[in-house]
């Protein structure tokens, strides 16, 4: 997890190695190894190391090719090594002892910026051409890795986290319109764009070059697809893709590393295959996994608790070291400040766990951390609608067969099942439009965070968020539509936070390899006699513990100690919510609803519908919460002595 950062100067001045410096104090958390750079003329770059593989050992950046005039600076990490040097005419014992950045500057000089097309793995990377006078920017497929730059008339600065920017002079504001776009999901944000003005992100899959004159030319080079070697096949083929493309990507993550990995284990399908594909590759170095898990309090009864789930994969994988977190001791408003240092204004409602997770991982051992975040719309989608898929294909006995087996898996009455599984999703794109108007009455989908009314109207008014909610999408588009957004984006929240901890994030379910296999297996293929997750529990039978082939469809909750959390804390949201309706942010975010949401959550709801509406009003009244004190936080940091 190297951080990168520098600077090139457009006006033939020569780079300042002190605002170099500044740039580099603002990343502390990101360089425990030490950091070095290199000035050349009006270019400085620097990198700042945290050695997560062996060959992080051999990695001396900057790199420079005296010869070609060239500087780089890279935070990633290769997984095609021996191919790339085979390509490159690099021998063996050559490679062993060869840094990932010296073998990605080796690609530069022989295809330029065309050897984004060739390399495997997580990355972002810079390159300075002195002969040229051009600087490359490049960011891996699904922006697993993260560059950020500011672009005014006399020079260009990049860094891996926004605040190295902000030390070195870029806007220190937020974009307009950062807080709807926080608020609804649907008002999704230019490719690249980041919440803070004058600041732009590169997106996953993109290069960018900067000439003398400033000028910037963008290509995207990778955009999620099927891959076609992978179309076109019969079920057992997809189930021998799914362990062998899966047990890929998580090896690449674990093989070459000198420190145990860790993982936020969940107990679900998705990051129990990530424990489970780990062990050989551990077992082979020595090493165990370390795990985290969110689990209720001892003695505490929460629905969705993963707690038995996670004691299964201990049980059968003996490389896993679990430690198990959960809400006692912890506040859900304390730390809020120190994510906002590092520019991490998406918080979650489930932050003071995640943070907690992380925590446990890095006072364990680990700087690399993964997690099964991506199955749900990449290899692993939840199956729902998979009758109307039948349907479309006039599998009509198989429609029936699969209903009958969904109503004695779920529990599910058979208007429920016929209804949510085959009418709704076979209907009209314009009927869903009406249905979901007349279920919402008119009024807009469930904000994230809860915003003025005001500024609500305004947004339906300017045609901008549409009445009604947001229709059912066919659910051969909805992981396309995810990954494609995922991929837009110019953050990943996550690992930032995990940064602040001293991790490394990596998520295998975002390996280019992982996504190219989901987009293109067909989705007929993922439920069978009513259990979903179909080519999961048949390609990794003999991974999983024997429980998992017959469990479930519903998934445990993120953070089951949460609602318990809440209702502990009920006096102090309320007050805190109070507080924050008097500030500037109160005349953005609606405190006022919040409070009213808050001050009914000391009840326990029966039924399983009311339990998740609870649920879900908890978490947008918390995320508005966070979102307003993060306005405040921002509006202060400013200025001391602007209150409100």
């Amino acid at each position: 997890m190297s951080a990168i950062f520098g600077i090139v100067r457009f006006d033939r001045g020569d780079a300042d190695l002190r605002a170099l410096d500044r740039m580099r104090q603002a990343m502390a958390t990101r360089l425990p190894d030490g950091s070095e750079h290199i000035a050349d003329g009006p270019a400085a770059l620097g990198r700042g190391l945290m050695r997560v593989t062996r060959e992080d050992r051999f990695d001396q950046q900057p790199v420079f090719d005296r010869t070609a005039g060239r500087l780089l600076v890279a935070d990633l990490r290769i997984d095609n090594r021996e191919e790339l040097a085979a390509a490159l005419d690099i021998a063996e014992p050559a490679l062993v002892e060869m840094a990932d950045s010296a073998l990605l500057m080796r690609a530069f000089a022989a295809w330029g910026e065309a050897c984004v097309d060739h390399v495997i793995g997580d990355f972002a990377f810079a390159i300075w051409d002195a002969r040229t006078r051009r600087l490359t920017l490049a960011r891996d497929p699904m922006g697993q890795r993260q560059l950020y730059y500011h672009l005014d008339a006399d020079r260009i600065t990049f860094a891996t986290e926004v605040p190295a920017l902000w030390a070195e002079g870029a806007p220190h504001a937020l974009r307009e319109g950062w807080a709807e776009r926080r608020a609804y999901r649907e008002l999704r944000s230019a490719p690249g764009e980041t919440p803070f003005a004058g600041i732009s992100g590169l997106s996953g899959g993109t290069v960018i070059t900067v000439d003398r004159d400033g000028v910037v030319t963008s290509r995207r080079y990778w955009q999620p697809h099927a891959d076609p070697a992978h179309l076109g096949k019969d079920i057992d083929y997809y189930i021998a893709a799914y362990r062998r493309v899966l047990e890929e990507a998580v090896a690449c993550r674990v093989r070459r590393l000198d420190r145990p990995p860790g993982l936020v284990l969940s107990g679900g399908f998705d990051s129990g295959a990530i424990a489970g594909l780990a062990g050989p590759s551990l077992t082979t170095s020595g090493l165990r996994l370390v795990a985290a898990s969110s689990v209720a309090s001892a003695g505490a009864a929460a629905k969705g608790d993963a707690r038995r789930w996670v004691e299964l994969c201990a049980r059968d994988m003996p490389h896993l070291d679990v430690g198990y977190v959960t809400g006692d001791g912890r506040d859900l408003l304390s730390g809020l400040e120190q994510a906002f240092e590092n520019a991490v204004i998406g918080a979650s409602a489930e932050y003071p766990i995640t943070t907690a997770l992380f925590e446990s991982l890095a006072t364990r051992g680990a700087r690399l951390v993964m997690d099964g975040h991506g199955g749900d719309y990449t290899l692993n989608p939840r199956g729902d609608h998979m009758l109307a898929e039948l349907a479309a294909q006039g599998r009509f006995r198989d429609v029936v067969r699969e209903a009958v087996a969904h109503r004695r898996v779920t529990g599910d009455s058979w208007w429920r099942t016929v209804w949510n599984q085959l009418l709704r999703p076979s209907l009209p794109a314009p009927v869903r439009h009406g249905w979901e108007r007349l279920k919402r009455g008119g009024r807009p989908p469930r904000p994230l965070a809860l915003l003025r009314r005001e500024r609500v109207d305004t947004l339906v008014a300017e045609g901008r968020l549409r009445k009604g909610g947001t229709p059912i999408v066919d659910p051969r588009d909805f992981s396309l539509r995810i990954v494609a957004r995922l991929a837009d984006q110019s953050d990943t929240p996550h690992g930032t936070l995990a940064a602040s901890y001293g991790l490394e994030m990596t998520r295998p379910f975002h390996d280019r390899r992982v996504v190219e296999l989901a987009l293109a297996a067909p989705v007929i293929f993922q439920v069978r006699e009513g259990r979903n997750r179909h080519l999961a529990r048949r390609a990794l039978a003999d991974i999983y513990p024997r429980e998992f082939l017959t469990r479930g469809r519903r998934n445990d909750r993120i953070a089951p100690d949460q609602m318990r959390m809440v209702r502990r804390d009920l006096p102090e949201l309320l007050r805190e919510a109070e507080r924050l309706a008097a500030t500037g942010a109160g005349r953005v975010f609606d405190l006022e609803g919040s409070r009213a949401i808050i001050a009914k959550l000391d009840t326990i709801p029966k039924g399983r519908r009311a339990i998740t509406e609870q649920e879900q009003n908890a978490g947008t009244a918390l995320r508005t919460l966070f979102a307003a004190r993060y306005l405040e936080w921002f509006r202060r940091s400013n200025d001391p002595r602007n209150d409100d």
